[in-house]
């Protein structure tokens, strides 16, 4: 919504009579005309609070006249009457327009155009309210099913192996070049806006083809620890020609900073009894039943990040520019705070620092509308969420794996950020799924 096409609607009742402009970033304007009755009842709330504050002799606090106050102290009585009378027409404003304030937002700001005591006061009111959300027609969402992944020997072998990781020993290679099996750990820069910065630090990778890109690969062999080697990332041949498309090549700096051969357990009962199990069969079996659980989550989360798309697709409402504004400052702190790269942003002109915020700033928006119309989806189904649902979404993965239940993990141990992403991921999801079902459904 556009200043040209901001809606404008007219309220009144026998107090206050006025007229609600809606403007672009639901940004709200009460122009207000209130009656005598409202400035008179701000004054008489004003007079008690100076009287309680001001001491006159012959009086105790709080028990001197009306008119010696006015008399004495006619600049502080003005100044409180004239704020507890917009205080009392903005709420008799909301109570007759029903207009949700921004709960985050910033304080609502006032104009006293025209105050009179005995007489009609004029007066406007600013703030920035709540998103007028729309709610969500299953009927326009469209869902492609997603193949679900086989589980194959190979597969499960690949998970044993690298179970049987968790516990190898790291024998540190020095002097060799690397080869086909080794584990490397690089550290790596990439090229952006003519500036390299920090893609990831102290990452291991197995130096081989079903587990390293190829152009890292090749990039890294019978090279040593200690070299810095210069290349451009590549898409791997065998990927999908949606994925090479999609694919942006850039330069890249690695540092290989060590070298370690992995010496795996010997994959026996001993071993299957430290995962939980009490035989490697039963540790197979386990291990197959998480993975077909894996491959089932991997279906609901393709078929989650359509929902998401079409969401974003059919479904566009206003956002709060403050509400906006935080979250793409949030977003970008941590953006620059996992890149290392504040210091590097702080020296870019204008124009450079828009390249990083444009896509932070439209993930943002994103974020925003989906929470939005997921709370949306949940209020109209009454959906509701149980403390013991986000109690559980703050497990750690590996406790909820294998159900460790340590009272010493407590969730009054975490942080109220905690507590609030995990709220959010549980208003999305359910809505996802509520909206994934009924798409099913309908099918």
């Amino acid at each position: 919504m556009s200043d040209t096409e901001a809606k404008t609607d007219t309220f009144e009742n026998d107090k206050v009579t006025l007229s609600v402009t809606r403007k672009e970033n639901c940004q709200v304007e009460f122009d207000v005309k209130a009656t005598k009755e409202l400035a008179m009842k701000g004054q008489k709330e004003a007079l008690k609070e100076v009287a309680k504050n001001v001491s006159l002799p012959g009086f105790r606090k709080g028990k001197a006249p009306d008119s010696l106050l006015l008399k004495t102290y006619p600049d502080q009585v003005k100044e409180k009457s004239q704020k507890k009378f917009a205080d009392i027409v903005f709420m008799e404003c909301m109570n007759l327009t029903k207009i949700p304030v921004l709960r985050s937002g910033d304080q609502i700001t006032f104009n006293m155009k025209n105050y009179q005591l005995n007489d009609t006061s004029e007066m406007t009111f600013s703030f920035e309210s709540e998103p007028t959300v729309p709610s969500v027609d299953a009927t326009t969402i469209k869902l492609k099913q997603p193949k679900k992944e086989e589980i194959t020997e190979e597969k499960l072998n690949d998970s044993v192996k690298n179970m049987q990781m968790y516990f190898a020993k790291w024998e540190e290679i020095k002097d060799k070049a690397i080869e086909l099996g080794d584990f490397v750990t690089l550290n790596a820069d990439v090229l952006e806006n003519d500036k390299y910065v920090n893609a990831f630090q102290n990452t291991r990778f197995e130096a081989t083809e079903e587990k390293m890109a190829k152009w890292m690969l090749d990039l890294v062999i019978n090279h040593k620890v200690g070299e810095s080697l210069e290349g451009v990332s590549k898409p791997d041949q065998d990927a999908t020609e949606e994925d090479k498309k999609k694919f942006e090549e850039k330069k890249v700096k690695l540092h290989i900073t060590k070298v370690e051969k992995c010496i795996l357990p010997e994959l026996d009962d001993k071993l299957a009894e430290q995962m939980g199990a009490k035989n490697v069969e039963e540790l197979k079996k386990k291990l197959k039943d998480l993975l077909i659980k894996q491959a089932e989550e991997a279906v609901q989360k393709d078929l989650r990040e359509q929902v998401n798309d079409e969401l974003i697709k059919h479904f566009s409402f206003d956002l709060p520019k403050s509400l906006l504004g935080k979250e793409t400052a949030y977003r970008l702190s941590q953006h620059l705070k996992e890149t290392g790269g504040q210091a590097s942003f702080e020296k870019l002109d204008e124009k450079e620092k828009y390249k990083i915020i444009e896509p932070i700033e439209k993930q943002a928006k994103e974020s925003l509308t989906l929470y939005y119309l997921s709370s949306k989806v949940l209020f109209d189904s009454k959906i509701q969420i149980k403390p013991s649902e986000i109690e559980e979404a703050m497990h750690n993965p590996l406790e909820a794996l294998y159900g460790d239940q340590n009272p010493a993990y407590s969730s009054k141990s975490k942080s109220q950020e905690q507590r609030a992403l995990a709220t959010s991921r549980l208003i999305l999801t359910k809505a996802q799924d509520h909206l994934i079902s009924q798409v099913t459904e309908k099918k």
